[in-house]
């Protein structure tokens, strides 16, 4: 019953997964599913949601027995809280686990320790240890901080009108548009072995922050949610204190570097 059970459990998975999606089995009753064209987290929860219900719905074998079961779901994104395979399945399972620990049958989606303190954070500090070596990237770096610091301070004050946030918003992500086509020219002088993949995940962010503004703008979400996302997974958690950037600090690291006129 054991082998059959698991048949089916891959097969009504697969039946709400679209063709670009993956279901693998990663040991004993555990599963992973891959989603690419799930850009943001609401479109992963939604897809989890229906796998949850299709594996609530009881499984009746030949002999006519009924087997019940329910699922525990942990989502976790791609490049948002993870840039790589080993830290995206330890996240899946850490959200797995508080999904089991809330009473099973759940969903949970994985959540970075930025963007628990965000809400409360109204200034963003620059520290030498940021600096990465490369004089362009480190004053656009500063730059861009200062920034997203005014917009978080624009943000909390009660007067405040949201066309004025969503200027300042407007003109922090063209900066940080015009900082990453900057920085992968730079990266690509010095041969990063990575800068495909950093090329990726910049656009990847560009894109979701313009599918948040849309939504914004249409009423869906809160400008608010808008803001949290550029400050904790673009600024927190890409350029800065948990980021991709740091990966490349190494370059600039071998040898003193000088200011490229591009």
């Amino acid at each position: 019953a054991g082998d059959w059970l698991l048949k089916q459990v891959s097969q009504r998975m697969l039946s709400v997964l679209r063709k670009t999606d993956t279901v693998a089995r990663v040991g004993g009753d555990e599963f992973v599913v891959l989603l690419p064209d799930a850009k943001i987290a609401e479109h992963a929860l939604n897809i989890a949601e229906k796998i949850r219900l299709e594996l609530e719905r009881p499984f009746v074998m030949n002999t006519g027995i009924t087997l019940s079961i329910s699922s525990s779901i942990g989502v976790v994104m791609y490049p948002e809280n993870a840039d790589n395979s080993r830290d995206l399945l330890r996240f899946g399972d850490e959200a797995m686990y508080y999904a089991k620990k809330g009473g099973r049958n759940k969903i949970e989606l994985f959540k970075n320790p930025a963007k628990e303190i965000i809400p409360n954070i109204i200034e963003l500090i620059w520290h030498d240890e940021f600096l990465c070596g490369q004089s362009d990237i480190d004053a656009e770096h500063q730059e861009i901080l200062k920034k997203a610091s005014h917009l978080l301070q624009l943000s909390a004050q009660s007067r405040t009108v949201q066309t004025e946030v969503m200027d300042a918003l407007d003109q922090l992500l063209d900066d940080v548009a015009h900082h990453f086509a900057h920085e992968e020219i730079i990266l690509a002088q010095f041969d990063y072995e990575d800068l495909q993949q950093h090329v990726e995940q910049h656009a990847h962010l560009l894109e979701q922050a313009q599918l948040l503004k849309e939504q914004v703008e249409r009423g869906e979400i809160s400008l608010k949610g808008l803001i949290e996302y550029v400050i904790s997974d673009v600024i927190v958690g890409h350029l800065r204190l948990l980021g991709a950037d740091k990966k490349f600090f190494y370059l600039f690291s071998k040898a003193k570097t000088k200011k490229l006129n591009i």
